[in-house]
């Protein structure tokens, strides 16, 4: 005797999705491999960099074209909240070498930023909140709006239909 069966079967299950690198990590990723460059004037290569050419050298490596001037980096992107930070945010100073804006760095959390910090040091990591820069704290600026993130696994579901003869040897 033999019988046909048609079954339905239904699988799920969850694959990883690749998510690029988005332009934020771009930066910070970049300026975190720059640290230890030294610092020189006018310079934005990987041997050496001033503050403004760390960030315009960090933030084309993102896709994002700036102006090679901290001054004129000021004035680009959103302005956010020294609460409002992200990570690849740039943080602004004034009246470190000179009168007005004249210093920039990195944001890259829980209070830390890169720079290059001067003739003495080379790119580094410092706090916002050491007396020095919490000082001289003029502001931060947005330049890239990442994506919104997406789900971390989709969800897999898909259904198959198959026909099965039952004779007595089995299938």
């Amino acid at each position: 005797m033999t019988k046909t069966w048609i079954m339905t079967a239904f699988l799920t299950g969850t694959a990883s999705l690749l998510a690029a690198a988005t332009p934020s990590e771009v930066i910070v990723r970049e300026a975190r491999e720059s640290i230890g460059i030294r610092y020189r004037w006018a310079r934005s290569d990987v041997k050496a960099t001033d503050c403004a050419g760390l960030v315009h050298r960090v933030a084309r490596s993102a896709g994002v074209e700036l102006p090679r001037s901290s001054v004129q980096q000021y004035a680009h992107g959103m302005p956010v909240g020294r609460d409002e930070l992200h990570p690849g945010d740039l943080v602004f100073f004034r009246n470190t070498y000179k009168r007005g804006i004249s210093h920039v760095g990195i944001y890259i959390g829980e209070g830390e930023f890169i720079h290059a910090a001067s003739r003495r040091r080379s790119v580094m990591i410092s706090r916002l909140d050491q007396p020095y820069f919490a000082r001289r704290f003029a502001g931060a600026r947005r330049v890239v709006i990442d994506p919104a993130p997406e789900t971390e696994h989709a969800l897999i579901v898909g259904a198959c239909e198959f026909e099965a003869t039952l004779t007595p040897d089995g299938l």
